[in-house]
């Protein structure tokens, strides 16, 4: 069963980061600086990931969590990403 299940949080967080992705270049196009800091975000958890100091459910979870916020970004003016995440490099 914990195959199953580490199969399943890994392919949700494939998912997680395409869509993170795609989302974040169609940010770009509007507020480069914005995907510039959820990019960095993105690359700190990609780093705990594959350092064994984040599993991959909580990695998807971050990560589409950040990925709300860029939408966020999308859907309208005044929506400043969150704080780093601890031990992000600021």
């Amino acid at each position: 069963m914990d195959f199953l299940k580490d199969v399943s949080g890994d392919a949700r967080a494939t998912a997680a980061r395409l869509d993170f992705e795609r989302t974040a270049t169609r940010v770009e196009r509007v507020d480069p600086a914005t995907s510039a800091r959820a990019r960095l975000q993105a690359m700190s958890l990609g780093r705990e990931l594959r350092a064994r100091r984040r599993p991959p459910e909580s990695y998807a979870v971050e990560l589409e969590s950040l990925t709300d916020q860029l939408r966020r970004v999308l859907d309208g003016p005044g929506a400043p990403l969150a704080a780093a995440p601890a031990g992000a490099p600021s």
